[in-house]
This record gives C-alpha cells, structure tokens and sequence, in this order.
C-alpha cells in the first residue's frame, strides 16, 4: 500500500511540475506574448484530452494494450517531450518546435491519466478480501492533492536557484524540465515493479494494517 501511495505521489509531482512554469518559460525564452503563452498552456490541456480519448478507445474499442500499459507508456514518452523542450530552450528557442513539444507532452500526459486512473481502480480492488476501495483511492487521491501543490512549489525554487548561479535563464528552466523527465522515466520503472509485484503476490493495498 505504501509502495502504491508513493507511485502516485512521484508520478503525479512529476505530472504537475510544469504546471506554474511552462508559460514563463514560453515568454521569456521563447518571446511568446502572454496570450500566446496561454494558448500554449490552452494546446497542452488540449493534447491531454486527445490522449485520454485514444486511450479509452485503445483499451474500450481496439482491445489494444491494458491501463498499465499505457500508464508505462505516458511516462516514458512525457520524459521524452520534456527532454526535448529543455534542448529547444538551451538551442534553438523555435517557437513551431515548441508547440509541437507540448502539444505531444499534452497528449502523454492524457495517456498517462487515463493510465494512472485506469490501473489504481483495478489495483483499488485487488488484495484483500475487505471493502477498502473507498480508502484506498481517497488515500491516492490525497497523495495526488499534496503532489499538485509541492510540484509547483519546487519547479519555481528550483528555477530561481538555478537561476542564481546560471546567468542563462534557458538551462536553469531546461534543467527543470531534465528533472521532471527524469522523475518520469524513475515513475515508470517504480510503476513496472509495482504493477508486477501486485500481480505475483497477494499484497495489501491501500491503508497498512
């Protein structure tokens, strides 16, 4: 249970973490105007509704793939969007490159959500025999409420210390994004060996007794 509510945290710190400084970001290395930093912000939330969609008919419709792989699968490939926005930044501040990197962002996050949701309503009720559905995805979702809220708070400390002692305000954002990504690929591998362990053992989900 614990394992479980520690997934949901890192994974969910990793998801918002972008949250308060993608369109500082856009704005100041990318010279969007903040209306059109907006609309970035606006194509990502976008991109996130279209990855939810194509993984309930992946999973509903085409029998393609389970929630925890495409929980895996968001993970991994919202690292590589972030990784790609933090190069754009420190190399080439294209602002069409840009939009395609969050707009693919927008949509791994979507299939990471419909991923996460998908396999903590099944893992929700697997283990022991008692009726702890209800405690358990309430303890998933406070651990998801406290992520939303230190996600924003350590993306924008982390941006100003960097900041203090890079004069280039391109890597210490790059850098953030590097940590959200590398926060993702450790989400994915943690969320592998979770997945398999509750698959092979009888273990307690949820609240420890």
């Amino acid at each position: 249970g614990r394992f479980i509510t520690f997934f949901v945290f890192l994974s969910m710190t990793a998801f918002f973490m972008q949250e308060v400084i993608l369109e500082p970001f856009a704005g100041k290395i990318f010279k969007l105007t903040p209306g059109e930093s907006t609309a970035l912000s606006g194509m990502k939330d976008g991109g996130s509704i279209l990855g939810i969609i194509f993984v309930i008919l992946c999973i509903s419709t085409f029998k393609l793939g389970s929630e925890k792989f495409w929980l895996i699968t968001g993970c991994l490939i919202s690292a590589v969007s972030l990784f790609l926005i933090c190069v754009l930044g420190v190399s080439l501040a294209d602002q069409a490159l840009l939009k395609i990197a969050v707009l693919t962002l927008g949509i791994a996050n979507g299939v990471f959500t419909a991923g996460i949701l998908g396999t903590m309503m099944k893992l929700a009720s697997e283990g022991q025999t008692e009726n702890r559905e209800g405690t358990r995805m309430g303890l998933w979702g406070a651990s998801q409420a406290y992520a939303a809220g230190i996600a924003a708070l350590i993306s924008t400390s982390l941006v100003d210390i960097f900041s203090s002692f890079i004069n280039q305000p391109a890597m210490s954002y790059g850098m953030v994004f590097s940590i959200q990504g590398m926060l993702f690929i450790l989400s994915a591998f943690f969320g592998i060996y979770i997945i398999n362990k509750s698959q092979t053992t009888d273990i307690t989900l949820g609240m420890v007794n």
